[in-house]
């Protein structure tokens, strides 16, 4: 029996992102209905080496020709991107629903499965709002921690199963111990895009503190130029008139001196019409 690993998670959660990483590990090429180009980018972007992933038209060109089965890196295995419109391609028709048992249980307990869709509803409506919040509160046990990618890409498995990842990306150094403790809070939180909105979340307070604080500092700095500016006006004013002031001054000593003068040469001149005189 053939066991296919289902990734199931919303739009722009890492589903891609989780095939690459596989891809890196195993060698596997991706199988995708949309232009390749995206998941090369990423994989590149991540420092993930992986081969060159396929569309379907491409993976069925390169099959009718007999380059893939002649491939020494093929190995009849593939990775699936977006299973639905991957199937919607190769059979030509709409995929509206699809059945499958979950790899993690045995026989005996695939056999014992209650038939009864209420039970499912009432499941997934009771259970999955109750017994999964209880889990978040308490710490979750990991089972095992691997390295994918050295120095750059984390996978921490729990012990339900489930799996979670942490990358380092650039100008970030790698730790073990920080990685491991972003899986964990990624687990506790509901997956990436909950830890990922969070860290977008706390970020944008920060970033909007910071803006706060470069806006009162803008506007201190604006108050004190301003003010220095007043204050250099009020200096230059003030030499001013303390320069004016001594003009003034000087401009009356002059014209005291030139009133003396002139006092002075009509008293001689009296003096001389007298000695005259007599």
């Amino acid at each position: 029996m053939v066991n296919i690993e289902i990734i199931c998670k919303g739009r722009g959660q890492g589903k891609t992102y989780d095939l690459i990483l596989e891809s890196a590990r195993t060698g596997t090429p991706i199988l995708t209905a949309y232009n390749s180009r995206h998941i090369v980018d990423q994989a590149r972007f991540i420092g993930a080496k992986i081969h060159q992933p396929m569309t379907v038209e491409e993976y069925k060109y390169f099959k009718n020709n007999g380059s893939l089965l002649n491939s020494k890196d093929w190995k009849g295995k593939l990775l699936v991107d977006e299973v639905d419109k991957v199937l919607e391609q190769l059979l030509g028709a709409q995929i509206e629903k699809v059945t499958c048992t979950p790899d993690s249980m045995n026989e005996k307990e695939k056999n014992n499965m209650p038939t009864n869709f209420n039970y499912y509803e009432n499941l997934l409506r009771e259970t999955y709002k109750v017994h999964i919040d209880k889990d978040r509160i308490k710490s979750p046990e990991i089972k095992d921690v691997k390295i994918i990618v050295p120095d750059k890409v984390v996978e921490v498995t729990f012990t339900d199963g489930t799996k979670e990842k942490s990358v380092c990306r650039e100008p970030d150094v790698f730790s073990l111990e920080s990685a491991i403790s972003i899986c964990i809070s990624k687990k506790i939180m509901g997956g990436s895009s909950a830890y990922n909105n969070a860290i977008k979340h706390g970020m944008k307070v920060y970033e909007d503190k910071l803006k706060k604080e470069a806006e009162e500092k803008a506007e201190q700095e604006r108050i004190e130029k301003k003010r220095a500016k007043r204050l250099a006006y009020k200096e230059r004013r003030s030499a001013k008139r303390a320069e004016e002031e001594m003009i003034r001054k000087e401009r009356e000593r002059e014209e005291q001196i030139e009133i003396q003068k002139e006092a002075y040469l009509r008293a001689m001149d009296v003096l001389r019409s007298e000695n005259k005189g007599a």
